[in-house]
């Protein structure tokens, strides 16, 4: 299985948004 530099980039990415949401969601709950 080949993974692209694109596609590992919108992995990291998403992990990233996601770290982000769940830091704001535990922010304001």
């Amino acid at each position: 299985m080949h993974i692209s530099f694109l596609e590992l980039a919108l992995i990291v990415n998403g992990f990233f948004l996601l770290g982000l949401w769940a830091g704001w969601r535990l922010r304001t709950a």
